[in-house]
């Protein structure tokens, strides 16, 4: 049996995914390797194991690692002319000739624009042609999907009109590594703190929102007096290209870009955790943010309130008024109250499936369908 694990094409929440995943499998990699004989997976992954994981892709599987456009475009070339029974990609699409498939892809699918557009659209023809292109690969490539939520399944099917394809649903979670960190909550009243350290984690994609973001902490400045703190995770080309966007009405730290293993030090800095974002599959940001026990703000739509509940405070997305509010809320909020909310946040994250969980759920599927092949 030769089966693939494709992680060559991600960026953001994807690469975190895939990172976790992968960990998991070289903890047993006797094991793993009757799931997979090949892993494809981007420099950035590889570089994110430990050396000893490293030597494990190396020695139990046959390894690629795509370092650039040329190189995966190569090494695509090889995936198609190899003999695969199923090739498992992570998250979609993969890019092919459809003719040239001769094997069985399973797709993860994490692609909020193309199944929740009533709620943001790409302005511009380019970009809208590259979502329908990618829809299309999709559709023609793709035999088997796992999404992350019950609501993605049902969009997915719905705006893809997938009557006959089975999609599997794996939820999502926060990384084994920051999963298994002893913390102890230390919690400072906000109306007691002279600064307020607001912060983001992620990339600062359109979507992301951060144009709202920066309005409220403007008017809170402005109009409140308040004194905030925006904290960022940037490279500095990124963090100088941020600074331009915004008049400097507010103080700005950029933590620089961190390593999966070192984000508990973003989370150690903030005070309150905000997500804008209009579009989104999953975000395991204010998972974290409630691991942490630190109060998170998030858009009001359905992607968000389905996997949240009402353990993250929602504000109406788009308005910076709205979320104006919920920041003054939580600035006079009970320290006892906020304690409890925080407390209860944090279980529910950890009652949620594991990383572990997850992983054991990917190689079910793709075992059981090698099975039936």
């Amino acid at each position: 049996m030769k089966n693939a694990l494709f992680a060559g094409n991600l960026s953001g929440g994807g690469l975190q995914v895939a990172t976790s995943y992968i960990n998991d499998l070289l903890e047993n990699p006797e094991n793993s390797n009757l799931i997979f004989t090949s892993l494809i997976i981007h420099n950035n992954i590889f570089k994110n194991l430990s050396l000893d994981k490293q030597k494990k892709a190396k020695d139990y599987f046959e390894l690629k690692i795509i370092n650039n456009k040329n190189n995966l475009l190569n090494i695509k070339q090889q995936l198609f002319l190899n003999k695969f029974k199923i090739v498992f990609c992570i998250f979609g699409p993969l890019y092919s000739i459809p003719f040239l498939k001769k094997f069985t892809l399973v797709c993860g699918f994490a692609r909020p624009d193309m199944i929740f557009k009533e709620i943001y659209q790409y302005k511009g023809l380019i970009e809208n042609l590259k979502i329908l292109f990618s829809k299309f690969i999709f559709k023609l490539n793709t035999d088997f999907y796992i999404v992350e939520t019950d609501l993605v399944k049902e969009r997915l099917r719905n705006f893809f009109n997938l009557r006959n394809k089975v999609i599997y649903v794996v939820h999502n979670s926060i990384s084994t590594q920051i999963r298994d960190k002893k913390i102890n909550m230390k919690l400072i009243p906000l109306d007691n703190k002279k600064e307020i350290n607001i912060g983001f984690l992620g990339k600062h994609y359109k979507h992301k929102r951060i144009d709202i973001l920066i309005k409220s902490l403007e008017h809170l400045s402005k109009n409140y007096n308040i004194n905030v703190q925006f904290l960022v995770t940037l490279k500095e080309k990124e963090f100088q290209n941020f600074l331009k966007k915004f008049k400097n009405k507010f103080k700005v730290k950029n933590l620089g870009y961190l390593k999966h293993e070192e984000i508990h030090k973003f989370y150690e800095s903030v005070d309150i955790c905000i997500t804008c974002s209009e579009l989104e599959c999953f975000s395991a940001f204010p998972l974290e943010s409630m691991f942490f026990y630190k109060p998170i703000i998030c858009s009001e739509y359905s992607f968000h309130s389905e996997i949240y509940k009402n353990f993250a405070h929602y504000f109406k997305g788009g308005n910076y008024l709205s979320l104006c509010e919920k920041i003054l809320e939580l600035k006079v909020m009970d320290s006892r109250k906020l304690e409890t909310k925080l407390i209860a946040a944090h279980d529910f994250v950890i009652s949620l499936p594991s990383a572990f969980e997850r992983t054991a759920q990917y190689n079910r599927i793709i075992g059981n369908l090698s099975k039936n092949r």
